[in-house]
C-alpha cells in the first residue's frame, strides 16, 4: 500500500466482544461492525489485541492500553480496568508490540525487550513468578528484532536468526527439549536462519529464511502440521509448505500466507483446530496438514484509487494474516479486511463463518491484529467532514 502523507491520520479501529472495555471506545459493548478507539486518531503503528485487553503502538514510541486490566495487563501501576487508551508507564522507544491472554511484551530500538501483567509461569521472563503493573525488562535479551506472546510464553527472534523463549512450558511450546517452564528466556533448540516467529495458545512456530514453517508445543489439534497430534518439545516442520513469507498462529490453530513472484504467492493455507470454522476451508474439520484457503484472495474487483486505500491500482492480494483465539483475518492490498471463524468477525452479525468474509465499514486499514473475541485494525481515517 502507498506510503502515508503529512495529512493523513492513522488511527485505531476494534470490534467484537468488548465486557472489559478492550474495543477501547468509552462502553462495554459488543460491536459488531468496527468501531473508532477512543483519542488515538493520529500516529497509530501497530495495535496487538490480547485476550481481554488492546495495546496500541503509536509514532512517538508510546504504548497506550485498555480493557481487562486484573492482572496488570495495562502497565499503567494499576490493576483497574480502562475502557479508554491510556498510557503504559514510564515505557518509551517501542517499535513493536504483542499481547495475549493476561500479559503484553514490547521491543524497544535498543534491541531489548520488556513485559507486564500475569506472571505465574514466568512469562515476564524476570526470572520470578511474580505479576507486574509497570514494565519490567525481560532478562538476557539483547539484539532482538521480533516478538511475540502465547497464552502464556513469550518468543523473541534475535538479529543471529536464532529464536529464544520463555513461560509457560506445559506441551513444549518454548522449544528446549523439556516440559518445565522457564522464567527466563531460553535458546530454542536447532532453530537458526529464523526470519519470522509466532506464538498461539500452547505452540509456537517460526518461518526460517528458505520459506519453511517449523512448529513446536501442543500438537492436539495438528496445529504443529506435521501430520500427527503428538506434541513435539523440539520444533518440526509443517508438511508441504515452502515459499511461506508470514505465519500466525491462534489459540490451537496456524495460518501461512506464501510470498514470491510465483503465481502460488498470496495464496493462504491454515491447520489444526477447526472446530469454529477458523480454517476458512468451509468445513468444521480439523486439519494436520496446511490446506489452501479457497477464495483468498477474493475473486471480483481490483485494487484502485478510487477505493480509498491508496493502494496502486491492479489485482488485489492478501499482505497480511492475523488470529484469533478462534477465528481468523486477512488484510487484503486495496486495504479491506476479510475475517472467518467465531464470530463476531466484523461483518454485523453473530454468525459464525466458514468461510471469509468482509469486515464492514472498514478500508484503508495498515495492519490487523486478533485477540481473544475480538479484532483490531491500523487505518487511515476518512476526511473530516
Amino acid at each position: 500500500m502507498a506510503a502515508s502523507t503529512a495529512a493523513d491520520h492513522i488511527g485505531a479501529a476494534a470490534w467484537g466482544f468488548n465486557p472489559d472495555g478492550a474495543l477501547g471506545d468509552g462502553s462495554t459493548t459488543t460491536r459488531l461492525t468496527p468501531v473508532q478507539v477512543v483519542g488515538l486518531t493520529d500516529g497509530v503503528t501497530q495495535v496487538a489485541a490480547g485476550g481481554y485487553h488492546s495495546v496500541v503502538l503509536r509514532s512517538d514510541g508510546t504504548v497506550w492500553t485498555s480493557g481487562l486490566n486484573l492482572n496488570g495487563e495495562l502497565g499503567d501501576g494499576t490493576t483497574t480496568d480502562r475502557r479508554t487508551p491510556g498510557p503504559v508507564s514510564g515505557l518509551t522507544g517501542i517499535t513493536q508490540i504483542a499481547a495475549n491472554s493476561h500479559f503484553t511484551l514490547a521491543l524497544r530500538s535498543d534491541g531489548t525487550v520488556w513485559a507486564w501483567g500475569a506472571n505465574s509461569y514466568g512469562q515476564l521472563g524476570d526470572g520470578s513468578t511474580r505479576g507486574r503493573n509497570t514494565p519490567v525488562q525481560v532478562s538476557g535479551l539483547a539484539g532482538i528484532t521480533q516478538v511475540d506472546a502465547g497464552a502464556a510464553h513469550g518468543l523473541a527472534l534475535r538479529n543471529d536468526g536464532t529464536v529464544w523463549a520463555w513461560g509457560d512450558n506445559e506441551f513444549g511450546q518454548v522449544g528446549d527439549g523439556s516440559t518445565t517452564s522457564r522464567s527466563t528466556p531460553t535458546q530454542v533448540s536447532g532453530l537458526t536462519g529464523v526470519t519470522q516467529i509466532a506464538a498461539g495458545g500452547g505452540h509456537s512456530l517460526v518461518v526460517r529464511g528458505d520459506g519453511a514453517v517449523w512448529g513446536w508445543g501442543l500438537n492436539r489439534n495438528g496445529q504443529l502440521g506435521d501430520g500427527t497430534t503428538r506434541d513435539s518439545t523440539t520444533a518440526v516442520r509443517a508438511a508441504g509448505l515452502t515459499g511461506v513469507a508470514r505465519i500466525a498462529a491462534g489459540e490451537t490453530h496456524s495460518l501461512a500466507l506464501l510470498g514470491g513472484a510465483g503465481l502460488s504467492s498470496g495464496q493462504v493455507f491454515a491447520w489444526g483446530d477447526n472446530s469454529s470454522g477458523q480454517l476458512g476451508d468451509r468445513t468444521r474439520t480439523d486439519r494436520v496438514t496446511p490446506v489452501r484457503i479457497p477464495g483468498l484472495p477474493p475473486a471480483g474487483a481490483t485494487t484502485s484509487a478510487a477505493q480509498g486505500s491508496g493502494a496502486a491500482q491492479g489485482p488485489r492480494s492478501v499482505t497480511q494474516i492475523a488470529t484469533g483465539n478462534l477465528h481468523s483475518l486477512a488484510l487484503l492490498s486495496d486495504g479491506t479486511v476479510w475475517a472467518w471463524g467465531r464470530y463476531p468477525l466484523g461483518d454485523g452479525t453473530e454468525t459464525t463463518r466458514e468461510s471469509p468474509v468482509k469486515v464492514l465499514a472498514l478500508s484503508g486499514v495498515r495492519q490487523v491484529s486478533g485477540g481473544g473475541f475480538f479484532s483490531m485494525a491500523v487505518r487511515l481515517l476518512p476526511p473530516a467532514n
